[in-house]
């Protein structure tokens, strides 16, 4: 399952993140400069590497580029 997409806005950029489980403690996952959220779900080990870190934690990542909101 892919967590939503949210963004968080400040000031006039925004920036995309994830949370997902439910775990003790949070996990935050900061990608390279280039990274797309959405796009890393579909690459099958990334997927079940979220999903078992998921299993013992709240991770939470976040994308360097923004939604673009006109």
């Amino acid at each position: 399952m892919r967590p939503v997409t949210r963004y968080a806005r400040r000031g006039g950029v925004s920036i995309a993140y994830q949370v997902m489980g439910e775990g003790p403690f949070d996990v935050v996952f900061v990608p390279g400069f280039v990274s797309h959220l959405d796009f890393l779900w579909e690459i099958p080990t990334i997927a079940r590497t979220w999903h078992r870190v998921a299993s013992f934690s709240r991770p939470r990542g976040c994308d360097a580029s923004a939604r673009v909101i006109w």
